[in-house]
């Protein structure tokens, strides 16, 4: 006969299988720094994300610029229409709900307008995806069409506005070091325009200025896709080259930035003295 079991009294096994108070602020905050975590990793891996998508899309762009050159006897695409040649790329952008360009995807595809249409059927590939500049319609927001410029040290005959004794690329030939040039960037919503990127060469160092700004999508930098046909990724060092995006297209140009590394930075990449 088996000795009889002591009662246990209902409130103790109710202590004991209870969660304490301590018990349960602990699951709290851990399921508190559990979810923290993963809002942090998802901050960081969605600019991570746009950054690839934006690499790729200029490596895309930059194997049509190079087959353009291989059809045409090494002769590169124009960075703008003047001289009768057709542009990379057709259409202006700004703010303005009444410009067309803004929306209009022909004018990047089309061959009519631009040089690229020959090559480049998506629309899609000439907009970073961190790119979230848009046009107010009545229907709602439309983002616009395009966030890529093309080097004006690139294609067109004759000399630079800026840069009149630098050389201007017109032929595949004439770039020496194709790894360290760039032909396409990602331009500052507020400040791309036209189809070019304008740049002053000769005003270095103290006098050193930015006519025009590269943007800073991708957690303080830029895509460039390089002669060469890969995409560099460029952090910027100095706050003046990442002025904030107000998507009005209000940014002054042509700035005096003195002794600013990022200006200098683009100088050394984009041409050489004639």
């Amino acid at each position: 006969m088996n000795p009889p079991v002591a009662d246990v009294p209902r409130a103790g096994l109710e202590r004991q299988a209870a969660f304490t108070l301590t018990d349960l602020i602990v699951v709290l905050a851990i399921f508190a720094m559990l979810a923290l975590l993963s809002l942090s990793a998802m901050a960081h891996s969605q600019p991570s994300s746009d950054r690839a998508g934006c690499a790729n899309n200029l490596r895309r762009l930059m194997q049509a610029w190079q087959m353009y050159a291989d059809d045409n006897s090494g002769q590169l695409m124009a960075h703008a229409s003047t001289g009768g040649n057709l542009p990379w790329v057709g259409g202006s952008m700004d703010f303005n709900s009444g410009n067309a360009d803004n929306t209009n995807p022909l004018k990047l595809t089309n061959a009519a307008y631009a040089a690229m249409g020959s090559y480049v059927n998506s629309s899609e590939l000439f907009r970073c995806p961190a790119d979230l500049s848009s046009i107010g319609f009545a229907t709602g927001p439309k983002l616009r069409v395009r966030s890529y410029s093309m080097s004006e040290l690139m294609g067109n005959p004759g000399p630079s506005f800026w840069s009149p004794t630098y050389q201007v690329m017109t032929r595949i030939a004439e770039i020496p070091h194709p790894d360290r040039i760039f032909a396409l960037l990602e331009e500052h919503p507020d400040s791309i325009n036209d189809s070019q990127f304008a740049l002053d060469l000769v005003d270095v160092r103290a006098g050193a200025r930015l006519i025009d700004f590269p943007a800073a999508f991708h957690l303080g930098g830029a895509n460039f896709g390089m002669a060469d046909g890969h995409v560099e990724n460029w952090q910027w060092a100095d706050a003046r080259t990442m002025p904030a995006i107000t998507f009005t297209g209000t940014l002054p140009l042509n700035v005096s930035s003195p002794n600013n590394p990022d200006v200098a930075r683009l100088q050394a990449a984009a041409s050489y003295l004639k």
